[in-house]
């Protein structure tokens, strides 16, 4: 969220940014929640008085790994600019579940590149692999816009024989690296890689 200071004044102008920064802050489990008040005000601050305007989600993130907390700082942004939310879903049977929105790495059209698409989509999958921590791997991550994705790369029709390899490499991709993450953190599972378009 892009955060306009001008729009109200005073100690509400404090309490919205506050409020905002710890609503993008709520999910990170690692984060205490007096360090988040403390965040939200340090951030609140800057962002009034000294910034004017600015990403709040870019902020906080840059504030949360300043205070060492580099796990919770991937996911407050991931979130904040909307490429990664959790979900909650039956088909998870208790485990956690998110959604990760494939458009969101391929914001400009000159990222539109298979080799950036991949090297980001695996820091991405990494950065949300605590998440299935508690669950032991239990869970899911469910793929939105992955033939969208395919298709934008390759510059083809939706039909195309080439989208649909591309959509599963894509999926291809996610597995492998949370079943990588699996092994290094010990999961009893692995969570089922969902695509959502279908």
């Amino acid at each position: 969220m892009i955060w306009n200071a001008q729009q109200w004044g005073g100690d509400e102008r404090d309490e919205r940014v506050s409020a905002e920064i710890r609503a993008l802050c709520r999910a990170q489990d690692t984060v205490d929640g007096a360090a988040v008040e403390d965040l939200a005000r340090a951030v609140a601050h800057y962002v009034v008085r000294e910034a004017g305007a600015g990403n709040l989600a870019a902020l906080t993130s840059r504030a949360l790994a300043g205070l060492g907390e580099r796990q919770a700082a991937r996911r407050v942004l991931l979130m904040g600019t909307g490429m990664a939310r959790p979900a909650e879903w039956d088909v998870t049977g208790g485990g956690a579940m998110w959604i990760l929105d494939l458009r969101r790495i391929l914001l400009r059209e000159d990222a539109a590149l298979e080799l950036f698409f991949f090297t980001a989509l695996g820091a991405v999958v990494d950065s949300l692999a605590e998440c299935w921590d508690r669950a032991g791997g239990r869970g899911a991550l469910g793929l939105r816009h992955v033939c969208g994705a395919a298709t934008r790369l390759l510059g083809r029709a939706r039909g195309d024989a080439a989208v649909a390899r591309l959509a599963d490499e894509t999926i291809g991709l996610c597995r492998a690296r949370l079943a990588r993450a699996g092994r290094a953190r010990g999961w009893k599972d692995t969570p089922l890689v969902m695509n959502l378009d279908l």
